[in-house]
């Protein structure tokens, strides 16, 4: 998965899990926060976020746990399925799964394409 759809991903399941919307995901294995912009429907069923700092979408529907979003450029859908405090799915573009857990402001999401555990966290700034 590329380094910015696995960002964002981070920050949709923020966003979907967490009570407070935080704008700013903090990228730890970069040691650098990039700031989001969302739109996600009261009842979590469209959700659409841009990335600000590299200027990408991604945007999806879904509902009861189960989305399907897709990021400019590629064009190639990434399946989302969120349980209480875990997460899986698979990216279309890279041919491969991943999967994570979320617990209050924290995500950690293992992508199986480099094989890597990746740490994020919300924040306001």
């Amino acid at each position: 998965m590329k380094d910015h759809t696995r960002r964002a991903i981070a920050y949709v399941v923020l966003r979907l899990t967490c009570e407070k919307p935080f704008p700013v995901l903090q990228d730890h294995a970069v040691s650098k926060s990039f700031r989001f912009d969302a739109d996600i429907a009261p009842a979590k069923t469209k959700i659409s976020v841009f990335d600000r700092t590299q200027k990408c979408h991604l945007k999806g529907a879904g509902g009861g746990g189960l989305y399907t979003l897709t990021p400019d450029g590629t064009g190639k859908p990434i399946s989302l399925k969120l349980r209480e405090g875990q997460f899986d799915g698979f990216d279309y573009d890279s041919g491969k799964p991943y999967r994570g857990t979320v617990n209050e402001k924290s995500v950690s999401l293992h992508d199986t394409e480099p094989a890597k555990d990746f740490q994020y966290s919300g924040s306001y700034y």
